[in-house]
């Protein structure tokens, strides 16, 4: 684990960088999710139930155990979407927003 001789120069080197407690605010986040979403008029994909897809709740870390993290400065981390895939569908990969992370796993979850 790298020590304080290398993390404050990194700091220092970093000024967008701050070091931060986690948010477990989801409901902060299903809003900011809302708000990007009507920004970019897809809201209609909420109106067509066959549009939602189920989100398993083991996804969501609703208590984080880590005392900080490194973030840039003002921002909120996107979605991440995981697919059960091995080789992303070309219809998929361009239907998701540039900012948002998307990758794949052959059961959905996410492995060190």
């Amino acid at each position: 684990m790298p020590g304080t001789g290398w993390y404050k120069p990194l700091l220092r080197h970093h000024r967008d960088l701050s070091e931060r407690v986690p948010e477990a605010d989801i409901q902060k986040w299903f809003s900011q999710i809302e708000t990007s979403i009507k920004e970019k008029n897809y809201f209609d994909i909420l109106e067509q139930p066959e549009r939602v897809f189920k989100s398993d709740e083991t996804c969501f870390m609703l208590c984080p155990k880590n005392k900080s993290v490194l973030a840039s400065k003002g921002e909120t981390t996107p979605p991440f979407v995981i697919y059960p895939y091995q080789r992303l569908p070309a219809p998929i990969a361009v239907s998701v927003p540039d900012e948002w992370g998307v990758g794949t796993s052959p059961n959905s979850w996410m492995k060190p």
